[in-house]
């Protein structure tokens, strides 16, 4: 145990001294020296402590047995977020979905994919109706016209087509709730 008790302090990034690792767990350098030589052995108390504190795996630490970290949630997360880089941002992106229900992320999906696809119909309508030219005369020729009462048109439309697949789900969802709770009564 002596020396994968001083492998747990070594591994600590920035390492720490004997003495700091003392203050970490409550007991003195000596103490930690005494375990580290193998003339002491750790209470109970104290080895619980470090494991906990650490994620260190007791059966490894009393044995040698098996990994010494336990791979937790966290300690998981910790990985995929160094292995792609995340950003601060990304990473509370990424927590704030993996918290959520199944059902509330398909539901951010579903949101998702409706948007993605109101800007592609968006753009399929009048692709260059964010790029007109500075150098276009002030007089507008009937064509402009008829194209942005055509585009208005399709986006009264769409936005038709949207709420009635918005009241139909909530029918549906109204529809499923109530079925529910009379299984429940």
């Amino acid at each position: 145990m002596k020396e994968r008790l001083k492998a747990i302090r070594k591994s600590l990034s920035p390492k720490v001294s004997q003495e700091k690792f003392g203050i970490m767990f409550g007991v003195s350098r000596n103490a930690i020296k005494t375990y580290e030589l193998g003339t002491v052995i750790p209470s109970d108390t104290f080895i619980q402590l470090l494991c906990s504190k650490l994620n260190i795996n007791e059966e490894w630490l009393r044995t040698g047995t098996g990994e010494m970290y336990i791979k937790n949630n966290d300690s998981l997360f910790e990985e995929f977020a160094q292995r792609y880089n995340l950003s601060p941002a990304e990473q509370e992106a990424a927590r704030y979905c993996l918290q959520l229900t199944s059902e509330q992320r398909q539901e951010v999906l579903n949101h998702i994919v409706g948007l993605a696809d109101a800007i592609k119909s968006a753009q399929v309508i009048a692709p260059d109706f964010t790029h007109h030219s500075e150098s276009k005369s002030e007089d507008v020729e009937n064509d402009d016209i008829e194209n942005d009462e055509e585009f208005q048109q399709r986006m009264d439309i769409l936005k038709q087509e949207y709420r009635a697949e918005k009241r139909e789900k909530t029918s549906e969802e109204s529809t499923f709730s109530r079925k529910t709770k009379g299984k429940r009564a």
